[in-house]
């Protein structure tokens, strides 16, 4: 980058601008929105920032704090930013909840673009205290990690000083998230929830049903290759033609076996009562924390469909879609084939549901498509 555009950057920054990050092409993977699905139940990581400048204006140091924390919880892990807590709680119940999550937390991330911001009032407030809860025995395996841009150990306070740094990159993240792991150590603490819904009607028998168990069998291969992710996601698959069933319920992917997929001697599609599955599902399998459950994040849902369905389903979309505590962090609607009508699709909730038609059924397209949305979704 030129001097000039840097100046330009900072400048922008000091005069509260949003000044986006020098690399647009993987920030913009990763943007976060408020009210963005989390997870129920305690968080691992904390994330310690500057939201505002004097003047009220966002801080790139909340830019970068949002970055990170989608890309964090798209790789598994359940994060506190504050901004969530002031967007659920509002100013009252704040405090409550920056000291409930430095509690639970077993690892803090410090974001900082200058010493100034690092070291202003609940910045400094939220590491200095988890600093002195190790330090004092009371978390002894606690870690403290930064995230920075323009300055380095010399400008920390001396507290952080021998704390790892990492810069602002999406290379800096991947090497964070691997520091992370670690630290958090032991089983889970939170879990991704994934649905498959398939179409197992009269016209997906023979070659095609057999294709996409396939092909779904190898993404699932290459999704437990990735550290973690791998004891995080649970999945679950409900097949449907005349009726619908759970044929596999929430399974840890570690431990999940394919069920064998069967298709219906009718050519009956009965979505309508998939997704009322599915709701019955969510209600009975996500849950809070307890002492033998771990947190879940908002799940995920894919309908793999090749035709058009044959009962009241857009009735039982709405509902599925209205639903909260949980709610659906995404329901993604696959068109295997030319028959489906997608434009129906489409209206049940425009936000909320990504319709695409895939006409050919390999392996290999089914796993560009399938990892390219998990690399978009993971949410948690």
């Amino acid at each position: 980058m030129s001097y000039s555009r840097r100046s330009q950057k900072r400048a922008a920054a000091k005069s509260g601008a949003s000044a986006e990050p020098s690399s647009p092409d993987w920030w913009t993977k990763h943007r976060w929105e408020p009210g963005e699905c989390t997870h129920y139940g305690s968080a691992e990581v904390f994330i310690a920032f500057k939201n505002s400048d004097a003047t009220g204006q966002e801080t790139r140091d909340s830019l970068i704090a949002k970055t990170l924390a989608t890309f964090l919880r798209r790789k598994g892990l359940s994060v506190f930013l504050s901004l969530d807590s002031l967007e659920r709680l509002g100013k009252s119940a704040y405090m409550e909840a920056i000291e409930t999550a430095l509690n639970d937390a077993r690892v803090l991330i410090a974001v900082g673009t200058s010493p100034e911001n690092v070291t202003s009032g609940w910045v400094k407030y939220e590491w200095h205290s988890f600093h002195q809860e190790i330090i004092e025995g009371r978390k002894p395996d606690g870690e403290i990690f930064l995230v920075v841009e323009g300055i380095g150990p010399s400008n920390l306070p001396l507290p952080l000083r021998q704390r790892q740094l990492f810069p602002f990159s999406e290379d800096g993240f991947e090497r964070l998230a691997r520091f992370v792991q670690p630290a958090i150590g032991g089983s889970p603490s939170v879990r991704l929830p994934f649905y498959l819904l398939i179409d197992a009607s009269r016209s997906m028998d023979g070659e095609r049903l057999q294709s996409l168990e396939i092909g779904l069998t190898d993404f699932l291969g290459d999704l437990l290759a990735d550290s973690l992710v791998r004891e995080r996601v649970w999945v679950s698959v409900i097949t449907f033609g005349r009726g619908a069933w759970q044929i596999s319920p929430l399974t840890p992917a570690t431990s999940f076996k394919w069920p064998t997929l069967w298709a219906d001697a009718q050519e009956k599609t009965a979505l309508g009562a998939a997704l009322d599955t599915l709701n019955d599902a969510l209600a009975r399998e996500v849950v809070r924390k307890t002492a033998h459950d771990p947190p879940s994040y908002c799940p995920l849902a894919w309908v793999i469909i090749d035709g058009n369905p044959t009962d009241d389903w857009l009735s039982a979309a709405r509902r599925l879609m209205d639903r909260r505590n949980p709610r659906l962090a995404r329901m993604l609607i696959v068109a295997a084939g030319q028959d489906a009508d997608v434009s129906a699709m489409r209206t049940v909730a425009p936000k909320n549901v990504l319709v695409s038609h895939i006409t050919e059924l390999n392996a290999q397209i089914r796993n560009e498509f399938f990892m390219w949305l998990v690399e978009d979704e993971m949410s948690a």
